[in-house]
C-alpha cells in the first residue's frame, strides 16, 4: 500500500443479511430484471384487463423479478452450504493501485481497471465488474473516514458512478413495456393479415 495517500484497511465478516440485501438491491436496479419483470407484469395486467385470472400469475412472477425477491432462496442456500466461504473473516486493503482481499481461504489482488464502476448504495459500496458480478463492501465494515476514503479513491480512479441508482432500472422498465407493446402489435398484425 502506498504511504501518504488515501487508504482503506478494514477487517470484517459478511453477514447473511449483507448477501440478501445486496442481492435484492442489485437485482432491483438491474436493467435486465427491470425489462423482463416489467414485460411479464404488463402482460399480466393486459390479461387481467381482459378478465383473464391467469394474469395474476404473470403479475406475481413479474413482481418477484422486478423486486429481486426470486433470488432470496438461492442466495440463502448458497450461503448456508458454504458458510466458510461466505461468512468467514475478511481483510480488505484499498489504495490508489486497487484492492486486496484476504480471507482464510483466498487472497486476491485487483487493480482499479478490473472494475467497470463503483456505486455507493444504501447497503454499502458495490465494486461492479461489469459482468453481472460485483464485490460489496458493506456499510457495517466502514467507518465514516473509510467510506470517504473509498469514495475518493474510486473517484480518482475514474470509477465512481454518481448517476441515480434507479436510472438503469427505469430504462429497463421502459424497454420491457416497449417490448410488450411491440409483441402485441406483431400478434395483432399477424391476426389481421392471416385469416
Amino acid at each position: 500500500m502506498e504511504a501518504g495517500s488515501a487508504q482503506v484497511s478494514i477487517n470484517f465478516r459478511y453477514t447473511l443479511g449483507d448477501y440478501l440485501l445486496g442481492t435484492l438491491i442489485g437485482n432491483a436496479v438491474s436493467f435486465g430484471n427491470a425489462a423482463f419483470g416489467s414485460f411479464i407484469t404488463t402482460a399480466g395486467v393486459v390479461l387481467l384487463l381482459q378478465d383473464n385470472p391467469s394474469g395474476w400469475v404473470s403479475v406475481l412472477i413479474g413482481a418477484t423479478v422486478l423486486s429481486g425477491i426470486y433470488t432470496v432462496p438461492f442466495t440463502w442456500l448458497a450461503v448456508r452450504q458454504r458458510r466458510d466461504l461466505f461468512l468467514g473473516p475478511r481483510h480488505v486493503a484499498i489504495d490508489s493501485s486497487g484492492l486486496r482481499v484476504e480471507s482464510d481461504i483466498a487472497k486476491v489482488e485487483q487493480t482499479w481497471a478490473t472494475f467497470r464502476r463503483v456505486q455507493q448504495r444504501p447497503d454499502g459500496f458495490v465494486l461492479d465488474y461489469g459482468a453481472g458480478v460485483a464485490l460489496l463492501i458493506p456499510n457495517h465494515a466502514l467507518g465514516a473516514h473509510d467510506a470517504a476514503n473509498l469514495r475518493q479513491l474510486a473517484d480518482r480512479a475514474g470509477k465512481l458512478d454518481t448517476s441515480p441508482p434507479l436510472q438503469r432500472a427505469v430504462r429497463g422498465v421502459l424497454v420491457g413495456c416497449a417490448a410488450l407493446i411491440a409483441t402485441i402489435a406483431v400478434v395483432v398484425a399477424i391476426a389481421i393479415l392471416l385469416p
